[in-house]
């Protein structure tokens, strides 16, 4: 269980935190933000990797960022279960990212959700046709 949690509801921290999420200003409209961490000393020795960052590319770091991805995908299910609205946000450098949140450099951050009630209902975008991404048996 890599995944670590972050809430964050404290105005200055979040400011921060969107400075550093490409200074996406519509994000300080929700009240409460989760910043999603995978914890590297999970799956690797303390001493292996001191920082990760998107370039890290050991096995077991690509692990973590995937069980991350199966949490935050679940969480966002859950987000939108209880009635509330939220946006994976991802357009940060690690480093950056860490020092707005406040968080250890053996953390890599999966996302940034904002959390709360949406203020519109955008239309659902167009989707691949069912024969573009679905195959049975093999691929060819």
């Amino acid at each position: 269980q890599p995944w670590r949690f972050l809430i964050v509801r404290d105005e200055e921290t979040k400011k921060r935190i969107v400075a550093a999420d490409s200074n996406q200003q519509w994000m300080l409209d929700a009240p409460v933000f989760i910043v999603c961490m995978g914890d590297i000393r999970s799956r690797m020795a303390e001493n292996v990797l001191k920082s990760v960052d998107e370039d890290t590319g050991l096995p077991d770091m690509r692990r973590i960022v995937r069980d991350m991805g199966i949490a935050v995908g679940y969480m966002l299910l859950e987000i939108e279960h209880m009635g509330l609205s939220t946006c994976w946000t991802g357009a940060y450098d690690q480093k950056a990212m860490r020092e707005a949140a406040g968080v250890p450099e053996y953390m890599y951050i999966s996302g940034v959700l904002p959390i709360g009630y949406g203020a519109e209902a955008p239309k659902a975008r167009p989707r691949k046709d069912y024969d573009n991404i679905v195959r049975f048996e093999r691929w060819e």
